[in-house]
């Protein structure tokens, strides 16, 4: 883990509620996709956000999502906005292919909303080279505008056709309403989940309901990775279940 010096170089709404920020490192920093960073922002704790694209190069790409006139996330892209450089933290995370027990079954890449930004840098590393196993991308959102990159896994879909897109829409905010329309697309694509593995980001609520209704259909919980499991567990206490 280490703390780098960042050259802020872009900072721009992907559509109004999603901003792409564009940082750039002095050297190319060793990360796994799939990892997340820290940026040390005075006055500001917790500001932890994935790293959007596949590592090689000085560039760190980032999506933050808008949730308010006065919030958290305003005043951090205010802060970027106006301000060349940035210490970050990195690598940090539990959530990378490596992580994952080897095999060569299904890979399955969950995500909602700006947790795609996670999944956008697995992808980019997996597409690199040919695809060795069947991979299956699911995003979700609440409208089609939250699907704020979706030519990107469209693109990667006709590049090579064992990569596969599917989106799913829907106004709910209750991720247990929710759940089973994410757990209905993954099933029109697979009978048994024995054989799959998942990455899974997003909120708390959105991977534990994910997570048990995939077990529920025969996903091994042991092959599922999230960042949640490390700073939000699931216990009787923190009303995640």
């Amino acid at each position: 883990m280490n703390t780098v010096n960042c050259d802020v170089t872009a900072v721009y709404r992907i559509n109004g509620e999603v901003v792409r920020v564009q940082l750039q490192t002095p050297e190319p920093v060793a990360y796994q996709a799939g990892h997340y960073l820290e940026l040390n922002i005075p006055g500001e704790s917790f500001c932890y956000f994935s790293i959007a694209n596949a590592p090689g190069t000085r560039d760190i790409e980032l999506h933050m999502q808008l949730t308010g006139v006065d919030s958290r996330s305003v005043r951090i892209v205010d802060w970027l906005e106006n301000h060349d450089e940035v210490a970050v933290t990195l690598p940090l995370g539990n959530c990378t292919l490596s992580d994952l027990p080897q095999e060569n079954g299904p890979l399955l890449l969950i995500a909602a909303g700006t947790g795609f930004s996670q999944i956008k840098a697995i992808a980019e590393s997996i597409m690199h080279k040919t695809l060795e196993r069947p991979v299956h991308l699911y995003w979700s959102a609440r409208t089609v505008s939250g699907l704020y990159m979706a030519d990107l896994p469209e693109t990667w879909h006709r590049a090579d056709p064992n990569f596969h897109f599917s989106a799913i829409i829907s106004e709910h905010n209750d991720w247990q309403e929710k759940q089973g329309l994410m757990v209905n697309a993954i099933l029109e694509d697979f009978d048994n989940l024995e054989a799959c593995q998942a990455i899974t980001c997003g909120s708390p609520a959105m991977v534990y309901a994910t997570l048990d209704g995939l077990i529920a259909h025969g996903l091994r919980e042991t092959h599922m990775l999230a960042d949640v499991f490390d700073y939000a567990p699931r216990d009787q206490n923190n009303g995640w279940s």
